[in-house]
């Protein structure tokens, strides 16, 4: 067969060869990211909790309101897609640091926000920015320091995230009393200030690779060098190299073929990508406005203050028991990560279900708090596997092409469906809304079911 050469750079390619040091500096690694990333989810999951006054003051819609969080999400999901790419061009620390000072800037700019516009331009377009550079640098830098290790690596990282989310509500509500919103908005930007610093950490692999494979570090690094400041050389073929499809035959080069190429746009020929992208992008959007709008729409059933901010305490604690307890027994387990991300999304569609079903009487309190802690159980649960679904899936030297994709689509479903979320609450209520979020869980359970069922069937005949 005839080979044809396109010359790609790209700076996280280390080569066939290449074996991660599974341990070590990586372990660093991944308190790093699971600080980082705590900062970041902190913002995101208590958006309501820190803005809701400033949005009562400035008069917005349920529309306008869910309108700020899922740009936000658009935008991020946006930046990761042309993170992909960039991720060829740079280090990942390099990204990494540059998407930090985005987010904490957007964050500050969000204090002096006073209209919808400047809301969407603060909070919407630098936090999204800093958002979809900082997650992506993220998760290369563990999936390159782990390969065997990997699913400890992104436990241990995601349960450092969720500890945040324990005293954040806390901390917000106090900072809320003692000062106002402006200045809580400020002092927030400067603790996410610290994902810079967490960023920083994130060093060159082949500094810390074990010395008994010195060698093979040196010759790959000599490679590296010599080969046109890291030109890769991606080659036709048409056999499938873990589990991935073939590059598609390019008969010449033209500027579609190279965006193809560049983008791994040939992902969307698979059947089992475009399956995983369902399952991850609807629950997403389902869990992301589920807990933008926990403390509005616990407030309306009637819920004080007090009793809100004791709920997302308990719920993020599960979420932390989902995040290192479950994985944690299930780390010798054989079944592939997609069933257990799967049972997280079933969790999380029962719990929703029963807030929408028992939210509205006050008196059904402890069934909304048990109906809280089995979404946080299960959401931990569904958090840590959706990091190992496509690392699974394709070889590293195209991981960042393919979360580049899932960020692309992400992110057009979040500026589609997630921006019609408010509308429901306007046109409806807060129980329509939540039934709508349930769809959004039920419909990934039916495709990957089927297609479960199918290859099943398959594998027997």
């Amino acid at each position: 067969m005839k080979i044809k050469n396109i010359k790609i750079k790209n700076k996280n390619d280390y080569g066939s060869n290449f074996i991660p040091p599974d341990g070590g500096f990586g372990w660093l690694i991944c308190c790093a990211s699971g600080i980082s990333n705590m900062w970041m989810f902190c913002i995101f999951q208590n958006f309501g909790l820190i803005y809701q006054e400033k949005f009562m003051k400035l008069d917005l819609t349920n529309a306008e309101i869910t309108a700020i969080p899922n740009t936000q999400t658009a935008i991020a999901y946006f930046v990761g897609f042309l993170t992909g790419p960039l991720l060829k061009r740079f280090t990942y620390r390099q990204i990494g640091l540059f998407g930090s000072l985005c987010f904490s800037l957007g964050v500050f700019l969000m204090s002096y926000a006073n209209s919808f516009i400047t809301c969407l331009i603060s909070y919407g377009f630098f936090v999204g920015s800093g958002a979809g550079l900082c997650f992506p640098s993220s998760a290369l830098a563990i999936n390159t320091y782990f390969k065997k290790k990997r699913r400890i690596a992104h436990t241990i990282s995601w349960a450092i995230t969720g500890f945040g989310q324990i005293f954040m509500p806390t901390l917000i509500i106090w900072l809320l009393i003692e000062f106002n919103e402006i200045e809580t908005s400020k002092i927030i930007s400067a603790l996410c200030f610290h994902m810079f610093a967490c960023n920083l950490l994130y060093q060159p692999v082949l500094w810390h690779v074990n010395k008994l494979k010195e060698q093979d570090t040196l010759k790959l690094e000599s490679q590296l060098i010599d080969n046109d400041d890291g030109l890769m050389t991606i080659q036709e073929s048409n056999e499938k190299q873990n589990g991935v499809l073939d590059y598609c035959k390019l008969s010449e080069e033209t500027l579609w073929h190279k965006v193809v190429i560049y983008f791994d746009l040939d992902f969307l020929r698979n059947p089992t990508f475009v399956n995983i992208e369902i399952g991850m992008i609807f629950p997403y959007l389902a869990e992301l406005n589920f807990g933008i709008l926990t403390p509005i729409f616990l407030n309306e059933f009637g819920f004080e203050q007090d009793q809100i901010v004791i709920i997302m305490t308990l719920s993020t604690i599960s979420d932390i028991a989902g995040r290192l307890i479950l994985p944690l027994i299930l780390v010798k387990t054989k079944i592939e990560s997609r069933f257990f991300y799967l049972l997280g999304i079933f969790g999380q569609l029962i719990s929703i279900l029963m807030v929408a079903i028992f939210g509205q009487n006050i008196g059904y309190c402890k069934l909304i708090i048990i109906s809280y802690v089995i979404f946080g159980l299960f959401r931990g649960l569904k958090t840590v596997y959706m990091q190992l679904i496509l690392p699974e899936f394709v070889p590293l030297d195209r991981l960042s092409g393919a979360n580049g994709l899932n960020n692309l689509l992400t992110g057009f479903f979040a500026l589609t469906i997630g921006s019609q979320i408010g509308v429901i609450k306007d046109e409806m209520n807060y129980v329509w809304l939540l039934y709508f979020l349930g769809v959004l869980l039920f419909i990934p359970i039916i495709s990957w079911v089927i297609e479960f069922a199918y290859k099943y069937l398959k594998s027997r005949n």
